[in-house]
């Protein structure tokens, strides 16, 4: 007599297989968008290709969760990787950064591509979700894995797993291509049938269903700006012999990370003397340079750099920091966990900055308020 196992969902439904089968053989779901693409034991996540020995209870996590969005992107990457190694076996693809809300990346060849290329690629990529190739976890040891990338002349993954120190590590195989990612994968090529694939020279947009709506591809909405300086950190990179993880663990092992610092510290410094100078130069039209970011991302260390660069060349800056036009902490929107959301416009006493800022532009003075985070009130008015 076989043994079973039996999955309980949290929407209260079961279901029963043979011991050692995989999760998804045993729920039986689809691969169209919405369908789940990883599941969740507890804070614990489990892949569908999981083989179940026992028996378990689970949430089943479609593209709109942020787990299941992040292993749903994952695996669209690793689908691009091999239809560009089908058709370039001699290319390798490179994921840069994120480029309003698409990700960015380049394709490293002897010649450079174009937008025929990327084409190509896109109809690759299609053709392989037809196929419905299976994506493998497979675990083996570290000499092996070494052995593979070292084949695949994949300088950063040999110089990244040289400072892991585990026996043996887990790599993803789609075919005869193998690969290594820090995280989930969905279990097929079926389920990635959502992305959109687009030249944008010297490389590619790759876009993706969004968290608010994974059933379409929203159209991409350039940002050249963002994009030049995204550009221009992976040249610096290049530059400092530190575009990838690896390569700045050799930094840091070999003591040259002390310069590599000095160099950075040296040209922020010289951008933040750039701007100093155009302000200068527009002494008599600006009054006010605003400076955004998401929390600790160093606007007022930025702020206080600006302002020294400023007196410099013999202007009187004056800081103002929006911490302290926080409402009082009764006042302040929660998240949906409950917690305090200060990232939230609504965090800020947004009338009163405007108030201040126009007596501000009209020659008056105003006092400014301080925010006391201990009590969370502010003080003076």
């Amino acid at each position: 007599m076989k043994r079973t196992v039996k999955v309980a969902l949290n929407d209260g439904k079961s279901y029963e297989g043979e011991v050692g089968s995989r999760l998804i053989d045993i729920i039986k779901t689809g691969k169209e968008a919405g369908d789940p693409v990883i599941a969740k034991q507890g804070n614990e996540i489990i892949e569908l290709s999981k083989q179940i020995h026992y028996n378990v209870s689970l949430e089943l996590l479609n593209a709109k969760s942020p787990i299941g969005h992040r292993t749903y992107l994952r695996s669209l990457t690793f689908l691009l990787i091999k239809a560009v190694d089908e058709i370039y076996p001699d290319a390798r693809v490179v994921i840069e950064h994120s480029l309003s809300k698409s990700i960015y990346g380049e394709i490293h060849f002897p010649r450079e591509l174009n937008e025929q290329d990327i084409d190509a690629v896109k109809e690759k990529m299609i053709e392989i979700v037809q196929r419905d190739m299976e994506i493998e976890k497979i675990k083996i040891s570290k000499e092996e894995a070494l052995k593979i990338f070292e084949s695949y002349e994949m300088s950063d993954k040999l110089r990244l797993l040289k400072y892991i120190d585990i026996p043996y590590i887990n790599l993803y195989r789609c075919g005869d291509l193998y690969d290594y990612f820090y995280g989930p994968m969905v279990p097929s090529t079926g389920y990635l049938k959502l992305f959109d694939l687009k030249y944008y020279k010297p490389g590619f947009i790759l876009m993706y269903p969004h968290e608010d709506d994974i059933y379409n591809i929203k159209p991409f909405k350039d940002l050249p700006k963002l994009a030049r300086v995204f550009k221009e950190t992976e040249d610096w990179a290049k530059i400092l012999d530190v575009a990838d993880v690896g390569a700045l663990n050799d930094a840091v092992k070999s003591e040259d990370i002390n310069e590599l610092i000095l160099v950075a510290e040296g040209l922020h410094e010289k951008k933040i003397a750039n701007i100093a100078d155009k302000i200068y130069e527009n002494k008599e039209k600006i009054k006010i340079v605003l400076i955004a970011g998401p929390s600790s991302s160093g606007k007022t260390t930025f702020s206080k750099r600006l302002a020294v660069q400023l007196r410099v060349l013999g202007l009187k800056p004056k800081a103002i920091s929006l911490d302290d036009y926080f409402v009082d902490r009764e006042f302040t929107p929660l998240d949906e966990k409950g917690n305090y959301d200060f990232e939230r416009l609504e965090s800020l006493d947004i009338d009163l900055f405007n108030k201040h800022l126009t007596a501000l532009l009209a020659g008056r003075e105003v006092e400014l308020p301080v925010f006391n985070f201990i009590t969370g009130k502010r003080e003076s008015l």
